[in-house]
């Protein structure tokens, strides 16, 4: 599945979570964006952010959208 900019349909506005998985754990951000990365929309990519060391920011292919860090 394939996301174009200004479809009809808006992906990543129908939910999201946000997951904090502690300091020190950015092999569990690594780990779950592995597990959901297939077919998503990748609107930030793995890396550091001023709030985390580790944080990764897509949208899965049923629309769902995601924020991991630590």
């Amino acid at each position: 599945m394939s996301f174009e900019a200004g479809s009809a349909r808006n992906p990543g506005n129908t939910m999201q979570f946000c997951l904090h998985f502690g300091v020190g754990n950015a092999d569990r951000v690594r780990q779950g964006f592995e597990a959901l990365k297939e077919g998503s929309l990748i609107l930030y990519p793995i890396g550091p952010v001023d709030y985390s060391p580790c944080m990764v920011d897509f949208v899965d292919k049923f629309g769902v959208r995601w924020c991991l860090f630590e």
